[in-house]
């Protein structure tokens, strides 16, 4: 009885190193150290676009008139947003774009991360009766290399003048020709295998 044919225990195990780095890669994309795109409109202002760079170590100011705008970015795909002195009533898009991550990534989506901002002590609750009730989350979107966030009327009052910050979370995918890279690598190792064993 012919026994089947077995690819040696490097190559069986090769395949799956290939795939898990690869994907193990794309999932901690970073953009710090990159320079990248920052405008909007800030109650029918508008402001930008202005070159910056991704930083943890710093805060990216934009003035918008009296209040200001301020970025910072909490790690590689995690940024903060406030409005400083904001004037009562206001509302704001606010856009980022050439955001170039690497290693090579493209955005799959954002998203308003209300557990990690900082605004939660000032809703309205048992232990804080008289605080503000909690407005709208922001709108956000995104293409495959940029970013809009954003809120309106309803951040006015005592919300506003505490000057609360937002945080948004970016997720990446790798791009096609990444993951296509990772699968031809399988493939082969894999035929290399097969012409191993029948010799």
């Amino acid at each position: 009885m012919k026994k089947s044919a077995r690819f040696p225990r490097w190559i069986r195990l090769v395949p799956a190193a290939v795939l898990s780095g690869s994907f193990a890669a794309a999932q901690s994309t970073s953009l710090l150290g990159d320079d990248y795109q920052i405008a909007g409109t800030y109650d029918g202002f508008d402001f930008g676009p202005a070159t910056t760079s991704a930083s943890v170590a710093g805060n990216t100011s934009v003035s918008l008139g009296f209040p200001t705008l301020v970025l910072s970015w909490v790690d590689g795909d995690t940024f903060d947003v406030g409005i400083e002195d904001p004037e009562g009533v206001f509302s704001l898009v606010l856009t980022l774009s050439d955001l170039d991550f690497s290693p090579t990534a493209g955005i799959s989506g954002v998203s308003f991360n209300f557990a990690d901002s900082n605004y939660a002590t000032y809703l309205a609750s048992p232990l804080n009766p008289s605080g503000a009730s909690r407005p709208s989350d922001p709108v956000v979107s995104y293409t495959a290399d940029s970013v809009t966030v954003a809120f309106g009327s309803d951040w006015s009052g005592q919300l506003a003048s505490d000057w609360p910050s937002l945080r948004f979370d970016i997720q990446t995918v790798p791009e096609p020709g990444t993951a296509a890279l990772a699968v031809a690598g399988v493939g082969l190792l894999t035929r290399r295998g097969r012409r191993k064993s029948r010799a």
